[in-house]
């Protein structure tokens, strides 16, 4: 995947871009074998109006339900709340 930037958000793309490599935020490991591994984010909470989420939770709670195959939980800036927990899902049942 190439990415020149974060969509209309200068100062993301400034703060997540080193020396020309994106630095998304990931936590991960490459084994001996170079197999990569990614563990978590080091932005894992979202602060809805005071009120710590941890994506994490959220995702290993969705991916208890039949059918769900990925899932993962983002912030998406709120003006009232500061932050809102919003979460994209990969189903194998077309009807979720």
């Amino acid at each position: 995947m190439v990415v020149k930037g974060y969509w209309d958000n200068p100062g993301a793309t400034a703060e997540s871009f080193v020396a020309g490599y994106w630095c998304p935020g990931d936590l991960g490991s490459i084994d001996a074998d170079g197999f990569v591994r990614v563990f978590d984010r080091k932005k894992d909470m979202i602060n809805r109006g005071g009120y710590i989420v941890y994506s994490v939770e959220v995702e290993n709670a969705l991916m208890g339900y039949p059918g769900v195959v990925e899932v993962t939980a983002v912030a998406q800036p709120s003006p009232v709340l500061g932050e809102r927990v919003h979460v994209l899902v990969v189903s194998s049942d077309p009807q979720l």
